[in-house]
Formats: structure tokens, sequence, C-alpha cells
């Protein structure tokens, strides 16, 4: 247990330490300090919330990594347990004493044979990575351009109930079998329906993780990717902070958060204080519209920032079954939406209430959190005529096609899979102009300012008068989505994203 307990120290203290293998006389270290115990042992570090003095640590304390194992100073973490090492030497007076980064390259070189230059004559540090020779070589330039058919990649997400980050990992993860050495999916927290969606050669893993900092589920995560030797690990939305707990550890893996963030219209009012510290962890961000792009390259700190588009899987094994309710006759209108205040249900409910003497219906498809919202609505769908209620559902094209217009009245969004569901299922649109909407529809879909219930109801009413409206923009919009949000249009560009990443 107390070999446990120091392995969770050094993995919250790596976040205040310098880079790999840097020196410095002092580190700065916002709120922590290392105290030592018996034995010169490092004891427990203390720490400050809200005290903002700084504290320097000495050059005996430098934090290194390896690959096997993590160190801070004279002590070595390697799989739980602690055993000494030499003890650094003291902070000397005398400059000459002392090595610099750029004078202990030159003596690595010349103990392994190499030729060096006089040391009379200053080193230049070279920045970039190199190899182990001075020259690029034939077999070096081989190792730099990595295909994605050797990779072997997991994508990570928080649950498994139906939502857009959670079916994008999942769509991910069953388009990667056959393109990448193997693929493999992790759920973090929960398990839901979405599960049933993956393909028998996805690679599946479940921590059911208790908190952030649940240190046996952190360990059967690392001890998974580290045997299935994983190259690159895909975290969508939070699952962003495990993996980057997964490089503190010393693994040697490529990094990529995908930012599905959907309130893309308040990023102002986005809580980044920790991701900004740590997102210099990430080797890459895949930001799914132009805002949340031009936002992370601004705010965080990765190597390299894209942004791409969702895509969809149609699936034809599930939801055939099931039938919409009400009339034969009806128009009905579908809402694929989760009962969360972002996807403002109150709205479309109130448009909806705006068209009462018409032959239409409202069917609205979407996990219920068991918030005090979802209860609010939930409670008004039950006083109306003519709107039905499903709950959440694994898979809904079966559903979509017998409809006849799809709706979404978000007052925010970042990329929202469900038109792309509603375009490939064939449908003419109704949506709120927010986030990504309008470069996923162009001009084949109506789309109204956001909390307006008029103008959402007047959309609606253009379309069910008028038939052959319906039929041209429904086909416009399906030939839209299939050129540029397919997986045959999208997923050739994932993997050009992580053969670059791969590629050292």
């Amino acid at each position: 247990m107390r070999e446990f307990l120091a392995f969770q120290e050094l993995l919250v203290l790596s976040f205040f330490a310098r880079p790999k293998n840097e020196t410095k006389k002092g580190a700065l270290c916002k709120g922590v300090f290392l105290a030592t115990g018996p034995k010169n042992r490092p004891s427990a570090p203390k720490f400050f919330p809200g005290f903002q003095k700084f504290f320097t640590v000495p050059m005996g304390y430098t934090y290194t990594r390896d690959k096997d194992f993590a160190s801070l100073g004279p002590v070595k973490i390697s799989k739980y347990s602690k055993e000494k090492k030499t003890v650094l030497p003291s902070l000397a007076t005398n400059n000459s004493q002392l090595k610099t980064p750029n004078q202990q390259s030159a003596s690595a070189k010349a103990s392994a044979g190499r030729p060096t230059t006089d040391n009379s004559q200053p080193i230049t540090h070279n920045r970039q990575p190199t190899t182990h020779n001075s020259e690029p070589t034939t077999d070096s330039n081989k190792q730099q351009t990595k295909n994605h058919k050797h990779l072997r990649v997991i994508q990570m997400v928080d649950t498994l109930n139906p939502g857009g980050a959670e079916r994008m990992a999942v769509n991910l993860a069953n388009s990667l079998v056959g393109e990448v050495e193997a693929s493999y999916l992790c759920c973090t927290r929960e398990e839901g329906m979405l599960k049933e969606e993956l393909e028998e050669e996805v690679g599946y893993l479940y921590l059911d993780k208790k908190h952030s900092l649940d240190l046996q589920a952190f360990w059967k995560l690392r001890t998974f990717v580290k045997n299935k030797k994983i190259d690159l690990v895909h975290a969508h939305g939070t699952s962003w902070f495990w993996g980057v707990l997964l490089k503190i550890s010393g693994l040697k893996i490529k990094l990529v958060w995908h930012d599905h963030y959907g309130e893309s219209e308040q990023l102002e009012q986005r809580d980044v204080k920790v991701l900004k510290l740590l997102s210099r962890y990430f080797d890459g961000i895949i930001s799914v519209n132009k805002d949340l792009k031009a936002w992370a390259e601004k705010e965080l700190k990765a190597r390299e920032v894209t942004q791409l588009n969702n895509f969809i899987v149609p699936s034809e094994k599930k939801g055939s079954r099931l039938k919409l309710k009400g009339g034969a006759t009806d128009f009905k209108i579908v809402c694929v939406a989760n009962i969360r205040p972002q996807k403002d249900h109150l709205n479309l409910l109130a448009a909806f209430e705006k068209l009462q003497g018409e032959e239409i219906s409202l069917h609205l498809i979407g996990a219920d959190p068991g918030i005090a919202w979802s209860k609010k609505i939930l409670e008004k769908v039950a006083d109306m005529k003519k709107v039905y209620y499903y709950g959440g559902l694994p898979e809904v094209s079966g559903l979509l096609r017998q409809a006849d217009l799809g709706i979404l009245s978000s007052r925010s969004e970042g990329l929202p899979l469900v038109l792309l569901e509603y375009g490939m299922a064939g449908l003419p649109v109704v949506a709120t102009e927010v986030g990504q909407c309008r470069e996923v529809t162009g001009d084949a879909a109506i789309l109204v300012p956001p909390g307006d219930a008029q103008a959402l109801a007047e959309a609606i009413k253009k379309y069910y008068f008028d038939p052959e409206r319906r039929k041209k923009d429904a086909l416009a919009l399906h030939n839209r989505i299939e050129k540029a949000y397919s997986r045959e249009a999208v997923l050739p560009l994932f993997l050009k994203f992580y053969a670059n990443l791969s590629g050292k």
C-alpha cells in the first residue's frame, strides 16, 4: 500500500515538474514542495489549495522519466515499488563542477566513441528531435514515415450512453478495423447501450472509474495500453485527463484530444484552467468546428490542431422493428436530442403548440439524465397531445426513415451528428443556426435563430405545406452529407492525422 501511495504522489507531483531530462538550479512549482524523510527518501508532498506562493525545488530533485519507470531524485518508482538509487551530489559552489546539458551531451557522445568537437569550442544545442546518428540515414527515414496500417489505436470515452461524442468514439473504433493494426475502445466510467454497436473485432476495456484519481482503475488502463502495445490514445471529451496521466506515467504514446464541446457560442465561459496547464501533453487536438479550432490554437499548447468533420455509419441491424406512434396520416416530426438544457426542448414544445389543429405529431428521442430540467420537460410532454417520448436509443435510422421532418432546436452546438443522421435518412431539416449547422446543411435546410419559437413554427409550416420543397431539400442534403460527412469522405483524413503524429 505504501508503494501504491508513493506512485500516486509521483503522478500528482509530476504536474508541477519540468520536462524530461531538463536540469535547472531550481524549478518553479506552484503550491507544492518536497519534504524528505528517513534515509533521504521523499515523503508525502504537501499541497496547499489556493496557496499561491512559489517554492524552488533543488536540482537534486529534478524530475526524469524512462520507459519503465519514473524517478524523483534518488528514488525510482517501478511497478509499484521503490528502490534507492545513488544519491545525487549536492550542489557545488564551484561552477566548473556543474555540467550544462550541452556538456553532458558532448560527454555522452565521446564515451560512445563518436567524434566530438574540441571542448574549447561552443556546442550548439539542437532543439529538434534527432536520431542517434548525426546525419539522417535511409533506415531512420523509414522510421519517420510510419504507415497508419501499423498503428494500434484506442478510443477513450467516459460513457457509452447515446450522445454525439460517444457515438463518434464508437464510429471511429469500428471504422478503424482493417485500417490500422488494432482498434480498441475504453469506456472509463459508465457503460451504456452504445456498447451494443461495437464490432466484434474491436478490443474493449471497461474501467468502472469511481473518481478522477481512481488509481486502481488507472493502473488497469495503463497495464492494458502497455500490454497491447498501443501507439496512439484518442481521448474524447473529458476523458483527456487520463490520457495525460498515461503520458506522465512514462508510456511512449501519442495523445490526441477530440474536442466535442457543444457550447461553442459560450467559449468565454468555459472552465479550462487545468486543461490549459496540461495541454502541453497533447500531441494533437481535433476540433469539430472552426470556432473550437481557433480557440484551441489561441488558448492551448498542443503541437498540432486541426478541424475534422464528424461522420456517421448508418446501421441496418437495429431499430427496424420500432414504429413511430401517432396516426397513419400524421406529418411526423422527429427530434433526436438528449433532454439537456443545451438542446432547448422548451423552445421546440412552444413551437409545436403553435401548430395545433394540423395533422402533425412530434416524436422525441433522447436520454433522460434525471436532472430537474429533464423532469420539467417530460412533465410538460405528458400533458401535451400528439407528443411522444421514446427515451434513449442506441440506433435510430429505422425510426428516421418513418418520419417526414427532422428538427433540432438547440441553443448551442458543436457539430451535431444528428443532422448527419437526418440527412443520410433522406429527411428535410429545420434547425437553429448555431455551431456548425450552417456549414453542415448549406442551403439544403431551413435554419432559424435560437430561442425563437415563432420562427421555428413558421419553418415547420413551410415544409408541411410544400411537399416538393421537402423532397428537393432532402435530396440536396443527403448528397451533401454523403460527399463531406460520410465515413468514406472523412476517415482518410483521420488516418492521415494519426500517421503524421506518429511519424516522429
